[in-house]
């Protein structure tokens, strides 16, 4: 079993919030310059993406670049428009020590968004929230990412595979989600065939993004706050889930974004350090 070490990232107020009031060590980004108040449909903050492509091992103390198989870090920070940190966390740890892995990005969006004309010329070679999974696909070693939602009641789990084409890029394709609720005319839940088509991607080292998003509104509030929908999913589905995954001994990694001023989005935080901590025999440092 591995060790277990929580170090986070306070990206805005809740962040801070969260990581002060748990004793977290962590690491402050510049918040009064990356909290802006611009168009949140034109968050192009240029700090806040730069420190999506690099700095991030810098910033956590050299934590993260280090041949250290037996350590899992956790890297809780704040919303969801920060997601493409997860992709200098990939650069800055799992890319530097591992040829190949594979990114399971349960999110209520798959974060693979393809720029516009207009978006190349605002971004230039930043990564974004938008593009983070894509771009790690591209520009690392990941062999693979897998997407995991629930955004439809009358779909249900959709589950998505990403894969890296080199320099060719990436490749997209559904493993029969789709065939299978037209089939059966019904939604799928986890009692289906879901876990089996997670599992079965999760054979390479894993490094697990997650983005509370993809939550329920009973279970954690995100369209009162954000430009963007939330998902469907239950919060005892994403738990189980990441158990599964975590008691594998394959988990190299994991961060968790998504937090909106909720208070409720500190428990769901918790809950999920809380069970990868459980699948293994040590406590955090913290």
């Amino acid at each position: 079993m591995k060790k277990v070490e929580v170090i986070g990232l306070a990206t805005d107020e809740p962040s801070l919030e969260y990581l002060t009031s748990r004793g977290i060590s962590h690491a402050r980004l510049a918040i009064e310059e990356l909290d802006c108040h611009l168009d949140k449909w034109r968050y192009t903050n240029t700090r806040s993406l730069i420190h999506g492509l690099d700095g991030c091992d810098t910033l956590l103390d050299g934590k993260l670049h280090r041949k250290d198989h037996d350590i899992i870090t956790i890297v809780p920070f704040g919303s969801s428009r920060y997601h493409h940190i997860s992709h200098g966390l990939i650069r800055s740890g799992a890319c530097s020590v591992y040829d190949s892995f594979t990114i399971v990005n349960i999110d209520n969006h798959d974060d693979c968004n393809i720029r516009t004309e207009l978006k190349k010329q605002v971004y230039v070679e930043t990564v974004t929230y938008g593009d983070h999974i894509k771009e790690s696909l591209i520009k690392t070693n990941a062999e693979d990412a897998i997407h995991i939602r629930n955004r439809d009641i009358d779909i249900g789990f959709e589950i998505f595979h990403w894969r890296n084409c080199g320099t060719d890029g990436y490749e997209p394709f559904s493993p029969l989600i789709h065939e299978y609720n037209y089939r059966n005319c019904k939604p799928l839940t986890l009692d289906d065939y879901v876990v089996d088509s997670i599992m079965q991607f999760c054979k390479l080292p894993v490094y697990l993004t997650i983005d509370i998003d993809a939550l329920h509104p009973e279970d954690v509030d995100v369209n009162p706050y954000e430009t963007y929908f939330q998902g469907m999913m239950r919060a005892d589905d994403l738990i189980e889930i990441v158990g599964l995954i975590a008691e594998k001994d394959n988990l190299i990694g994991v961060d968790i974004c998504g937090m909106t001023p909720d208070p409720r989005c500190f428990g769901i935080y918790d809950w999920i350090i809380e069970t990868i901590q459980s699948k293994n025999l040590t406590s955090p440092s913290r």
